[in-house]
């Protein structure tokens, strides 16, 4: 009998199964019986499963077959139903149970997604997360909550959803009184997390509390608190006044728009604050003010910084130059920055043209950097029709293969590692031009797990 595709042996074909892509693997059962019996039987071993609440029959197929292998689990809300995200809560999520050892668990909310500031916040159901935080005490490192709160539990009926949610909190408690202690673990709960793991926590800054921080604080190994700032409701942010010795702090600007920034370096970057990391994704500007804030009052705390756009979809000139704010286009505000921030490790800009020797200057300045992403980078001074240091946007029709040979190994000559301008082929979706919203929600996870 002759051996065709059909008929492959399972053990080789789990082999080759092993080396697929989620979405691969989803197009595989489609190719017989044999491959699809071969997927169900093997338990596939992928690490990072993406699962959309609004498509909940193939999130509940992904969740079976992947389920007890799953290190990374990253669920989008992009629904406003309410329907939808109970029946996901209530039946897929506790099957996450079963998972041997999960890293990561992430939540984000449709007003990222969607990129509507006035979409409803999805609250998450408080019983079933935080148990399925505390049963994977020895090896969750990271929890994500964008978008999304922390629900208040009304009674205990949640704990019985599902049998391994009854039996992993049953020594948890829950308040259903509404508490700021509460905003994002329940601080009754905490003394039991004295073996945890987790590393890195993910809010949204309007939740940020003199009491969430506190409760926070009990956790042993919490290193990083990340907060995220969107473009939502409410558009104005409390200040906040850190206490001494707090955590270290990464703050990510997302899709806000250039009247905002103003108002969150009046708030949120304030004295006391431990900055180590700031990303700036997918705001359309270069807000020059705030790189002078950062070299000020983080020079000795910053090792992050990242600023990504999309290509400008026009390709008249007249877009080119980001338009100026109150700034002294004499001096080259990214080079004073890498110069003074002397913790600096990782620089990442992509949407926005750099003249090389402001490169070389940087990689001169700053022998601290470990990584070093640039996309756009020009020869000639005046290439663009200007020879300041005004900010110049990648426009669509622009070449970004243009620097020589010869000043990349210039370059190289002061850097610890081999650099090369990262090619648009390169590029993630996100920062090409057409990119969709579930691109742009992609890459936010990928930064975010950085």
């Amino acid at each position: 009998m002759s051996v065709g595709w059909a008929n492959l042996p399972i053990l080789p074909l789990r082999c080759i199964l092993e080396h697929l892509s989620v979405n691969d693997a989803l197009a595989a059962t489609s190719t017989c019986q044999h491959w699809r019996s071969a997927i169900l039987l093997y338990e596939g071993h992928k690490e990072v499963i993406k699962l959309s609440v609004k498509n909940i029959e193939k999130s509940m197929f992904l969740t079976r077959i992947f389920k007890k292998y799953t290190k990374h689990l990253h669920i989008y809300i992009d629904t406003t139903v309410v329907e939808e995200f109970v029946s996901f809560m209530n039946y897929i999520l506790p099957l996450y149970f079963d998972t041997i050892n999960l890293n990561e668990l992430a939540f984000l909310g449709p007003s990222y997604i969607l990129k509507n500031p006035n979409v409803p916040i999805p609250q998450l159901q408080r019983i079933i997360v935080e148990t399925l935080v505390f049963k994977n005490l020895h090896s969750l490192q990271r929890l994500l909550l964008t978008g999304c709160e922390m629900g208040t539990p009304k009674n205990e009926n949640d704990r019985y959803v599902h049998k391994n949610v009854e039996y992993y909190s049953r020594p948890l408690t829950f308040s259903t009184k509404r508490c700021l202690d509460d905003t994002i673990l329940s601080r009754s709960n905490v003394g039991l997390m004295m073996f945890s793991k987790l590393q890195s926590i993910v809010i949204d800054y309007e939740y940020l509390s003199s009491a969430a921080v506190n409760t926070l604080s009990r956790l042993p190994e919490l290193a990083l608190l990340t907060l995220n700032i969107g473009h939502k409701r409410p558009l104005s942010l409390p200040r906040f006044e850190w206490p001494p010795e707090t955590l270290n702090v990464a703050i990510n600007v997302i899709s806000v728009p250039l009247d905002r920034f103003n108002d969150i370096i009046e708030h949120v970057f304030v004295r006391g604050l431990l900055l180590v990391s700031l990303k700036v994704m997918f705001c359309k500007t270069f807000h020059v003010p705030l790189l002078s804030h950062l070299s000020r009052l983080y020079k000795s705390t910053l090792q992050e910084f990242v600023w990504v756009d999309a290509p400008c979809i026009s390709t008249t000139p007249f877009y080119r130059v980001v338009k100026p704010e109150l700034y002294d286009v004499c001096v080259n505000h990214i080079l004073l920055m890498c110069w003074q921030c002397v913790q600096l490790r990782r620089l990442v800009i992509h949407g926005y043209w750099l003249w090389q020797y402001d490169v070389l200057g940087i990689v001169r300045l700053r022998r601290s950097l470990e990584r070093l992403e640039l996309s756009a980078v020009y020869g000639q001074q005046n290439h663009f029709g200007t020879a300041d240091n005004r900010v110049l946007r990648v426009l669509a029709n622009d070449d970004l293969d243009i620097l020589e040979a010869q000043y990349i190994e210039k370059i190289n000559e002061h850097t610890q590692f081999k650099w090369a301008p990262t090619t648009y082929e390169a590029l993630p979706p996100a920062l090409k031009l057409n990119a969709t919203s579930q691109d742009r929600a992609d890459y936010y996870m990928r930064e975010t797990s950085i």
